[in-house]
């Protein structure tokens, strides 16, 4: 599974040269560079199964969530905000929670932020959890859209908080 994320990823980003694939390159996802307009359940759900992901709707907060999962049953929680009725949800919380036996401390978790750009992790009541925030203020491709499940996946397989600071 790591292998179909990463090429899916790399793929979607145009990082594998032709030449050095061994057949013609396939398309991960019907047209990558269409615009996903809001991230509203019926919206990204579509997109989320095209490319394998299992998908249910779960209330959270009194707001439906999208809860994607893949075939290690690992889960990302895809939670809408910033929504109105005219334009629709343009902002998604996507949250995962690392498989690790012993949680970090919370000085272990501000080191692994201030060594990572991309995502951010959280501690809540004592887990933690990694947090991604994307915006669709003008629309985001469906690739992109993609490309950010992918690295959340591939954070939440590789996460393994700093040795703790003596």
């Amino acid at each position: 599974m790591k292998y179909l994320m990463t090429v899916l990823g790399l793929a979607l980003l145009g990082a594998i040269p032709a030449q050095a694939q061994q057949q013609a390159p396939q398309q991960v996802i019907s047209n990558p560079l269409g615009l996903i307009q809001n991230f509203n359940p019926e919206t990204i759900e579509p997109l989320i199964t095209e490319v394998g992901l299992n998908v249910r709707r779960q209330t959270i907060g009194g707001s439906e969530a999208v809860i994607v999962s893949d075939a290690r049953n690992w889960e990302l929680v895809l939670q809408p905000t910033a929504c109105g009725a005219a334009a629709g949800c343009l902002g998604l919380i996507m949250l995962a929670k690392p498989d690790i036996a012993t949680q970090p401390t919370a000085q272990q978790v501000m080191q692994y932020n201030a060594n990572n750009n991309f995502m951010t992790a959280v501690m809540d009541g004592g887990n933690v959890w990694l947090r991604d925030y994307l915006v669709a203020n003008y629309g985001v491709t469906r690739g992109s859209f993609i490309v950010e499940l992918t690295l959340l996946y591939g954070a939440l397989e590789q996460w393994q908080p700093p040795a703790q600071q003596q």
